[in-house]
């Protein structure tokens, strides 16, 4: 993957903050998390300049270090040594342009409240992420397994996966949960989106986050015109400047220039 200029700077910075919260993303080791260090960071910068790309780059590159991926739509049972990371959006809409780029999105308020599974079907969810083996389920085929196998693989749903099986949400959710443990580092796309109140929660959940927003969007309605990170301090926000969607060959924005 190659970065412009702007956008390698931005990647060093999010690495340092890794490294301060005790993940050393170029000597690929990990320390436990001891204590909430409530770190933050925003990365702004206007749509086409590379946000979602930078933020699927640092996924894969924590992925691959064995930090685990939690989603609001599963929640297995975990040690308190394994470092964790979820990646969230405002809306479902915002949430699945990300899982587009194969990166398990979930909302954020999915990941304040989670389903309570049936047990029953908690062995498809525990298949799908690697905790067991395939199990056998009454009414379900191997077709049904199969197809949930491959939407899972793309979408890193267990909601959809379930559902491409041929089963209903009443089938295998049981209900819902507020979420009472604090979590690891949280990455927020279209945080442009968010109000007051929701960064607060995910400040009040989350030890390490990092937001990434476009300043040119509108202001959420009841917040005063004003982004969540407009207030942040300059030293904890990184501007991106260089739009590279379209950037070849076009009449049209040429003319806009």
């Amino acid at each position: 993957m190659q970065f412009s200029d702007d956008q390698k700077y931005a990647y060093d910075k999010i690495l340092e903050l890794l490294y301060e919260s005790g993940i050393d993303v170029k000597k690929e080791t990990i320390l436990p998390l001891v204590r909430q260090q409530n770190k933050e960071l925003t990365i702004v910068g206007k749509a086409g300049s590379g946000k979602t790309l930078l933020l699927a780059k640092i996924v894969s590159d924590l992925n691959q270090l064995g930090v685990e991926t939690v989603s609001g739509d599963y929640q297995p049972i975990r040690s308190n040594e394994k470092r964790t990371l979820a990646i969230l959006a405002p809306t479902n809409k915002a949430a699945s342009v990300i899982r587009q780029q194969g990166v398990a999105a979930t909302t954020i308020h999915r990941i304040l409240y989670t389903p309570i599974y049936d047990p029953e079907y908690k062995k498809i969810a525990d298949w799908l992420n690697g905790k067991q083996d395939i199990p056998i389920i009454d009414g379900l085929n191997e077709d049904g397994l199969k197809r949930a196998e491959t939407f899972f693989k793309v979408n890193k749903s267990i909601p959809g996966a379930l559902a491409a099986a041929g089963l209903r949400g009443s089938d295998f959710i049981t209900g819902w949960e507020r979420r009472d443990e604090p979590l690891d580092i949280g990455f927020v796309d279209e945080s442009s989106m968010l109000d007051e109140k929701q960064l607060l929660d995910l400040r009040d959940i989350f030890s390490t986050l990092i937001l990434f927003g476009d300043p040119a969007q509108l202001a959420p309605v009841g917040n005063s015109g004003k982004m969540v990170f407009d207030d942040i301090d300059d030293t904890k926000k990184i501007q991106l400047y260089c739009i590279h969607r379209q950037e070849f060959d076009n009449p049209i924005l040429d003319l806009a220039h």
